[in-house]
């Protein structure tokens, strides 16, 4: 499960700039109340580019 977005740093472009975007908006931790799971294509790199 993806309890942390750290791994997104080293990821590929798209994943960086997910990376860049959750973090200077706080998402993760304005949701810790509620144990938040990052779940998507992009985070286990099966998007597509359209």
């Amino acid at each position: 499960m993806f309890t942390s977005i750290t791994y997104l740093q080293s990821g590929n472009d798209k994943q960086q700039k997910i990376y860049d975007v959750l973090n200077s908006l706080n998402i993760m931790e304005d949701l810790a109340l509620y144990n938040p799971v990052l779940c998507g294509t992009i985070p286990i790199r099966i998007d597509t580019p359209q």
